[in-house]
């Protein structure tokens, strides 16, 4: 969901689910019976769902080329396939960001809404 609002500022709200095969669900949530210690047990890592992601932006245009950006975004393993891997130890968890972008070069015909 995306909308302008006023004065040049945007505002958007994102819902994603995330998917991961099984080399990737390895990378963050597989423990070998090497890595095995007193307070983590081995776990054999699934693909499918890795996460749900929910995440808001606000951007404001500062001219042609420039935009001020920041936002918050939420990720849940709540549901997800490896839920259950020692390796979680919070299911939910927040980031915040904010940055500047710069437009380097546009097309030469603009796209139709």
């Amino acid at each position: 969901f995306e909308r302008r609002a006023f004065a040049g500022w945007n505002y958007s709200t994102a819902f994603s689910l995330v998917w991961a095969n099984q080399a990737l669900s390895k990378t963050f949530y597989q423990v070998n019976p090497n890595e095995v210690t007193s307070n983590r047990g081995a776990y054999q890592a699934q693909a499918g769902l890795m996460l749900v992601r929910l995440t808001n932006t606000i951007s404001h245009k500062l001219g042609k080329d420039w935009r001020v950006f920041g936002g918050v975004r939420i990720d849940s393993v709540n549901g997800a396939k490896n839920q259950d891997s020692p390796l979680i130890k919070k299911n939910t968890g927040a980031s915040y960001f904010m940055g500047l972008n710069y437009t380097i070069s546009r097309s030469s015909q603009a796209a139709r809404e």
